[in-house]
């Protein structure tokens, strides 16, 4: 069974307000995932991730699920990192059989035709800003039984803004504004499918001539695994700061992931997902990078590891 909305987040929050109870979630998720347990009033935890993987952490998990009953977890295929995860979610379901596996595939390439875990509840995926294909609105999801439609107040309220504001003033949230989430339904499925499917060769392509570059040009020692390289294409370096400052003095630019979400909320620390946050830089491989852009990227990040 397949759920379209507005938004992907807008499934999410049906799904854990028909599930209510404590969630784990990794910290480097994507600010919008804990606002919109936030503005469900369902409690969460954050979890570290796994240094390899870049995925929440499986041991802390499986420690996590022994100790405490959770109604569910947030896996996040972090960059659409995607990897065998069957024997995980085997496992999750042996200790803890009501718990809810959310899979989270938001910045994987969209697929209407996915075989879908047994084991798993429910599978999002997003076509909203900066993501594989960007439509601007738009998400769906595989789900395993039907839920009801939770409603939330929408005025468009700026959420990106106030989480980006929250983590430069190191103000902790404590309840997120209402009327952030758009709830409503995608007018005419058919059409978005459609237009889904249309972007989504010319989208390889692209991102397959971008990553060519990046590939060829840049030190290999610096490059993740080709596995990581379906979103944006990423590296990890020592000098972060100064790559991106130089970028953006020449024109170019380039994208920091965000730092570990939980600080929005408490002074935890999630030790591999710092070190991610402060080595990791985003490339651009979509359509508003050209080429040429590409080959300059390149060539000043060499001038400077």
């Amino acid at each position: 069974m397949i759920l379209f909305a507005q938004r992907a987040a807008a499934i999410l929050y049906s799904f854990i307000k028909s599930y209510p109870g404590l969630y784990l979630i990794p910290a480097n998720v994507c600010p919008i995932v804990p606002l919109t347990f936030n503005l469900a009033q369902i409690p969460f935890r954050f979890v570290d991730i796994n240094k390899y993987t870049l995925c929440i952490d499986e041991d802390i998990i499986i420690d996590q699920l022994s100790k405490t009953k959770c109604a569910g977890i947030v896996f996040v295929r972090t960059y659409g990192h995607v990897y065998e995860t069957d024997l995980l979610f085997n496992k999750i379901k042996l200790i803890q059989p009501d718990c809810k596996i959310i899979d989270d595939k938001c910045l994987c390439l969209p697929n209407f035709d996915e075989l879908i875990n047994n084991n798993v509840d429910l599978v999002l995926y997003s076509t909203g800003y900066a993501k594989q294909i960007e439509l601007g609105y738009g998400g769906y999801a595989y789900i395993n039984k039907l839920i009801e439609k939770a409603e939330a107040k929408f005025i468009d309220f700026d959420i990106e803004n106030y989480y980006k504001r929250a983590f430069h003033s190191g103000v902790k949230i404590k309840q997120v504004p209402q009327g952030w989430l758009n709830t409503n339904s995608i007018d005419n499925i058919n059409e978005y499918k459609s237009i889904v499917i249309n972007k989504i060769i010319a989208t390889i392509a692209h991102k397959t001539r971008i990553n060519n570059i990046y590939k060829q040009i840049l030190p290999q020692n610096i490059i993740l695994d080709d596995s990581f390289q379906n979103w944006r294409f990423n590296i990890i370096v020592e000098n972060k700061i100064e790559i991106l400052n130089k970028l953006f003095e020449n024109g170019l630019y380039a994208s920091s992931h965000y730092k570990p979400c939980n600080i929005l909320f408490n002074n935890d620390i999630h030790v591999q997902s710092v070190s991610l946050h402060n080595k990791i830089i985003n490339l651009f491989n979509d359509f508003h990078y050209t080429e040429e852009q590409a080959q300059r990227t390149c060539d000043i990040i060499n001038q400077c590891v």
